[in-house]
């Protein structure tokens, strides 16, 4: 259906890459707070490998302090560091990162690899890559649908989803460039059956391999070009007979995917002495309990309630429209598939997000369906002139949406019923507002136990664990020689009764509406306790020194086991600082005998307004 001109789909494209420009000189934060989350593992191999020379990361080893916010590693039971994620966006981050080096050994900048060139240079390379997704997504479209339908579905697609989130502020993250990569896989998925030569053939099998690389739950893609033009029995065995006429290409593409995993073989094998290792280490899939229903529609990370555009898309596939019939098995299949994996992660809201943000990968082949649900409307007069608003006022909610998320006003995690409509169109959050957030315990959920919080302990929420596992281990104190679980323990001692302090800023605490603090913790004592031995404290201080203290007696009772692993619990109450304070949190340990601790759990309990 391509015209010559075409200029609507063009322009859309152009008022995207405008949209692009203007938040990145607009908001300083998209430049310069990249490398944070899940960025500091898919972009750790390139100054492990090119300013460090070391892909054992062995050098944070040297100076815990300096590199404890630029490297997450996992650690191997033979003690080795691993980055978790695989490389496949460092390779697509390489050039960028490279020109950024080269920029800050000119200029006043560090060329360490984490100053702000190379934070810049993260966000420039999400652009580049979408905009040239967003450029084959066009082309792919166009072959079906008319340039006005085509225009609508790159502005809806664009505007109407979390794509926006992740293209602009967390615009490092692997969504947009999966997003980019599928949408031109699809276009060469086409030509390579009107065409199938070594050139389309190289193309799909090198663009199915990197999404693998990037994240290897991309095996999927393989789908729409296995199912593409199956329709049926016939056009089945049709497929299977072409796949064996062509049998040589096939297995060249099938070498193309195995190659672009070498790289990561490879280091896997040099940091771990396996050629496959997974890294994720406790984090896992609980395929016998998925959430499917909650990651579609829960309040507190459904996809379909804070990305409802994508109805259009869902109504599109229902639709089974003959426009698109060569796609809409492989469409249905592949999303079907997906939703079931990408649910029964231990996380199915994956941590601090807006919306569902893996989802954000197959909104190219969501585009699809979505054109043709739009296609379909376009005859129907009056549904035309119902579904025009709603399609608007989709957008509209998605934009504020994605603004009251920079603001806080929506929850990474903790969002309910309550909450979602209370701040529904809210600019501000009051205390109201943070009593009835319900952020999940993260320790049970990847353990696969039940994770909402307590009842008995309304409004409970922002919490800190320590593990000991992330901290320096040159730090006097951690130990191996006992721990309830992962390789490490805090030990306490009369010559060393202070636990590693958490801290954090007095102004971060206020914020949170809290009245209490509440704490756990797992200790191995091998000495009888008694009410005094141990105590939770937590104070504040400025230049000073100390300005507010107060503790708190955990040992209730002189019943603690000796010589075997306890939970122990305790709560302070909060006492309001001045912002510019620091504050600090830890146990304090008066006994004689050795004790070990691990797995401390600080949670901040908020005000609980009761109308």
């Amino acid at each position: 259906m391509q015209s010559k001109d075409c200029r609507k789909s063009k322009y859309s494209i152009y008022i995207i890459f405008v949209f692009l420009i203007t938040c990145f000189f607009y908001n300083g934060e998209n430049r310069r707070d990249q490398i944070m989350s899940d960025v500091i593992s898919y972009y750790g191999y390139l100054p492990a490998m090119f300013i460090y020379h070391d892909v054992s990361l062995s050098f944070i080893d040297a100076d815990r302090e300096a590199f404890k916010d630029q490297y997450w590693p996992e650690t191997t039971p033979e003690g080795k560091h691993v980055l978790k994620t695989t490389m496949g966006l460092g390779i697509l981050y390489m050039p960028f990162f490279f020109l950024a080096h080269v920029y800050a050994k000119f200029s006043h900048y560090a060329a360490d690899g984490f100053s702000r060139p190379y934070h810049t240079a993260l966000v420039i390379s999400c652009f580049f890559y979408l905009m040239i997704g967003l450029w084959y997504l066009r082309k792919l479209l166009l072959r079906y649908f008319t340039d006005n339908i085509t225009a609508l579905t790159l502005l809806g697609v664009y505007f109407g989803t979390n794509l926006v989130w992740y293209s602009t502020r967390e615009a490092a993250m692997s969504h947009a460039f999966l997003f980019s990569i599928i949408s031109i896989y699809l276009y060469f998925t086409v030509l390579w059956h009107e065409k199938p030569d070594w050139k389309n053939t190289i193309v799909v099998g090198v663009l199915i391999g990197l999404a693998i690389l990037i994240r290897p739950t991309m095996a999927i893609l393989s789908l729409p070009f296995l199912f593409f033009n199956v329709s049926s029995w016939k056009t089945f065995t049709d497929k299977i007979i072409l796949f064996l006429k062509n049998w040589p290409l096939i297995l060249l593409m099938i070498l193309c995917i195995l190659l672009c995993t070498v790289p990561q073989l490879i280091y896997w094998h040099a940091v771990t002495g396996h050629w496959v290792y997974y890294s994720y280490t406790a984090e896992r899939f609980f395929f016998s309990d998925p959430h499917v229903l909650d990651g579609l529609f829960s309040y507190r990370k459904g996809w379909l309630l804070y990305t409802p555009i994508m109805f259009f898309s869902i109504f599109g596939i229902l639709l089974f429209r003959p426009i698109v019939r060569q796609f809409n098995i492989g469409i249905f299949l592949t999303l079907g598939i997906c939703i079931y994996v990408f649910f029964s992660w231990w996380s199915w809201w994956y941590g601090g997000s807006f919306g569902q943000r893996p989802m954000v990968d197959l909104y190219g082949l969501l585009a699809i369906p979505f054109a043709s649900c739009l296609d379909w409307i376009k005859n129907k007069k009056v549904i035309k002139w119902i579904s025009v608003p709603v399609l608007l006022c989709f957008v509209a909610l998605n934009l504020f949406q994605n603004w009251q998320f920079s603001k806080g006003l929506i929850s990474m995690d903790g969002m309910t019923k309550k909450l979602y409509f209370m701040g529904f169109f809210s600019t501000e959050a009051q205390g109201e507002w943070w009593a009835n957030m319900e952020r999940p315990d993260y320790d049970r959920a990847r353990a696969g136990l039940p994770y909402n919080l307590p009842p008995t302990l309304p409004g409970r929420a922002y919490f800190y664990l320590q593990d000991f596992e992330m901290e320096p281990h040159d730090i006097p104190g951690i130990t191996s020689e006992m721990k309830k679980d992962g390789i490490y323990s805090y030990q306490l001692s009369k010559d060393n009764p202070f636990t590693y302090p958490y801290t954090f800023s007095m102004q971060d605490l206020n914020s949170k509406w809290a009245d209490s603090v509440f704490v756990t913790a797992d200790i191995f004592c091998q000495e009888q306790l008694n009410p005094g031995d141990l105590l939770f404290a937590f104070s504040s201080e400025n230049d000073s020194g100390v300005t507010a203290y107060v503790s708190e007696d955990v040992v209730k009772t002189t019943a603690v086991p000796v010589n075997s692993w306890q939970k122990i619990h305790g709560e302070v109450k909060y006492f309001y600082r001045p912002h510019e304070e620091k504050g600090k949190m830890y146990f304090w340990y008066k006994g004689m005998k050795t004790l070990y601790i691990d797995n401390i759990h600080i949670e901040f309990k908020r005000v609980v307004v009761v109308k």
